[in-house]
């Protein structure tokens, strides 16, 4: 099992971020820090890679940048 000392420095922020965000959701009153975190967790995501590596993701999943995403079809026997 992982424990918290196998985490690197950025997955401990990671999860500590998550665990107030669950926390503010539990008290569903906190309307206020609940944005912020969430505005947090947002912000955190997008610095959490180079920028190097998020282009390399995006060049290797082409169908995100053209916008024609991968369709599947649809199990014309099941029930509704």
């Amino acid at each position: 099992m992982l424990g918290l000392n196998d985490l690197t420095r950025k997955e401990k922020v990671l999860y500590l971020l998550l665990v107030l965000f669950f926390i503010t959701l539990y008290f569903s009153k906190l309307g206020g820090p609940n944005a912020i975190i969430t505005g947090f967790i947002v912000a955190y995501c997008f610095s959490f890679n180079s920028l190097k590596e998020k282009w390399e993701l995006l060049k290797a999943r082409k169908y995100l940048v053209n916008g024609n995403l991968p369709t599947y079809k649809v199990n014309q026997y099941a029930h509704p």
